[in-house]
């Protein structure tokens, strides 16, 4: 049996906000719970709390519900096994996978209204050995419709200028990296519509995206199948007969769509585009790891943007604290003797746990002569990192320092979302 008073105390009476899926398990045993109709209340739930996923999780004799919320998990419900079982196969259904296939991955996307809102959606199911035999795991990612603001998204002033000033250029490549859930499609659909605004519509802006997270007004956006046939390559290359000055590739995954990319921001056009890697100077080891020249990437490369999300203290219960020593064994002296640090103590509006949204981070590495020549003599990236400050870039691990002596978020997130410096 589900546990519902470890999660919220008293069952309600009535179903209060952000807790619908409670109220509706409340108000139903075993034999009448209808998956739809749980879902629907889940995903209002999910979408109160802004909640950016949902994990339907086997465990030892039951199904845990998490919600990840300013990007953390957080528990939310527990299903019986079978209310589980009947859950997954709605997702199933919503995404438009098999529902019968109980015993191989299934990856779906799909849309659907709630509370007069479409939202779009990627569902991924796992087969798992659970307690009580073969089950399912479900990820639901939600995305939601909003508005996509350069200005809004939280950068310092003077890196939001130069991100500005360079995407007014008429050709080359600005790369965007750092791990998932670090806000990169955010930035990057911002950066595309910030064009598209500067040149009054006359720039031929076109996306290759794996899927189409949003559909954005204005953008002519394509999204691979690579079931088909029909992959990044693929697309790039067909892309390239369309006449774009403007291309955005979702992410540079394999050698071939990475050799393209660099040969569209050689030969007149802008390229915006991911790479993973862990710090800004990683993106040129990276491409030269599958099999571009270190010659061209330097060449076509004008700028790459490393990003994180840093949660931030609740506005209405941040109090000072001092940190752990070995937090502050972390800080230079002269910072450590003048900080005065803030936490979030936990209040209803921040549902007790300190923290309400996320803010950006980030550090901006601007390719200029000095770095070309290091990449064309192939420079380690250490080496490459420690030019990049040395001529004055801000470092990510700066900028989330700033956060924390402004007292927007604690220290210790800070080193758990960046690591030490």
């Amino acid at each position: 049996m589900f546990n519902l008073k470890h999660f919220f105390g008293r069952p309600p009476e009535t179903a209060p906000p952000g807790q619908l899926a409670a109220s509706y398990l409340v108000s139903c045993d075993r034999r009448r719970f209808k998956a739809d109709a749980f879902l629907d209340q889940l995903l209002a739930d999910a979408l109160h709390w802004n909640a950016t996923d949902i994990h339907v999780i086997p465990e030892s004799e039951h199904v845990s519900v998490r919600l990840r919320i300013d990007g953390a998990l957080r528990n939310f419900l527990l299903l019986q096994p079978l209310q589980g079982r009947f859950l997954v196969g709605r997702l199933k259904v919503v995404g438009e996978l098999d529902v019968l296939n109980t015993f191989s991955p299934q990856d779906g996307a799909g849309r659907l209204e709630i509370a007069g809102e479409v939202v779009a959606f990627r569902v991924s199911i796992m087969p798992v050995r659970a307690y009580s035999g073969s089950q399912e795991r479900a990820i639901l990612r939600l995305f939601r419709r909003r508005n996509f603001d350069l200005k809004g998204l939280g950068m310092d002033n003077a890196t939001l200028q130069q991100w500005k000033s360079l995407l007014t250029e008429p050709q080359g490549m600005l790369v965007l990296t750092g791990p998932a859930n670090s806000g990169k499609t955010t930035t990057i659909y911002s950066s595309l519509l910030e064009i598209q605004h500067r040149s009054r519509g006359e720039r031929n802006i076109a996306t290759i995206e794996d899927p189409v997270e949003f559909a954005v007004p204005g953008l002519s956006q394509s999204q691979v199948n690579p079931g088909d046939g029909f992959g990044f390559t693929e697309a790039l290359r067909a892309m390239m007969r369309q006449d774009p000055q403007v291309i955005m590739i979702g992410e540079i995954r394999d050698g071939e769509t990475a050799k393209i990319a660099v040969e569209a921001g050689l030969t007149g056009h802008l390229v915006l585009t991911t790479v993973h890697s862990k710090q800004v100077t990683g993106v040129f080891p990276r491409l030269l790891s599958l099999g571009v020249g270190a010659v061209r990437a330097a060449s076509a490369i004008l700028a790459v943007l490393n990003q994180r999300l840093l949660r931030l203290n609740c506005p209405f219960c941040a109090q000072p604290y001092l940190p752990a020593e070995e937090m502050l064994g972390s800080l230079p002296r002269k910072i450590n003797e003048n900080a005065q640090f803030m936490r979030g103590a936990g209040c209803d509006f921040c549902r007790g746990t300190g923290f309400y949204g996320r803010g950006i981070v980030n550090e901006l590495l601007v390719v200029n002569a000095e770095m070309r020549s290091a990449v064309c003599t192939g420079a380690l990236s250490q080496d490459l990192y420690a030019r990049a400050i040395d001529s004055g870039m801000r470092t990510i691990w700066q900028s989330a320092m700033e956060a924390v002596l402004s007292g927007r978020a604690p220290l210790e997130q800070a080193i758990e979302t960046i690591g030490p410096e």
